[in-house]
C-alpha cells in the first residue's frame, strides 16, 4: 500500500479545500463515558448528530507549540501556504 508522504498529503488536503465542507457534530454514545472508541476509518455517520453547518473558511495548519488552534493531538497555527493539516471553521 502506498502512503502518501509531505508534499502528496498537501495536494490531497489542497484539492479537499476546493470543495464545499461540512461540519458536523454530535453527542455520542452515552455509555461510553469518559473513554470514547477510537475513530474507524469506515466510519459514514455520527452517533447522535445534533448539528451541521457548511465550513466558512477553510485553511491551511502546521504543527506549532505556541499555535492558537488547540486540539487534543497538539497545537496548530494557520498558514497560507498549503499543508497537510486542513483547519475549518
Amino acid at each position: 500500500m502506498a502512503v502518501p508522504v509531505g508534499t502528496g498529503r498537501a495536494a490531497v488536503v489542497e484539492a479537499i479545500a476546493a470543495f464545499p465542507n461540512h461540519l458536523a457534530w454530535g453527542t455520542g454514545d452515552p455509555d461510553w463515558g469518559d473513554a470514547p472508541p477510537p475513530e474507524q476509518v469506515e466510519t459514514t455517520a455520527l452517533i447522535n448528530e445534533v448539528g451541521r453547518r457548511v465550513a466558512l473558511d477553510i485553511g491551511y495548519a502546521t504543527p506549532d507549540d505556541q499555535g492558537d488552534i488547540v486540539v487534543p493531538t497538539g497545537r496548530f497555527l494557520r498558514v497560507d501556504d498549503p499543508t497537510n493539516h486542513l483547519m475549518s471553521e
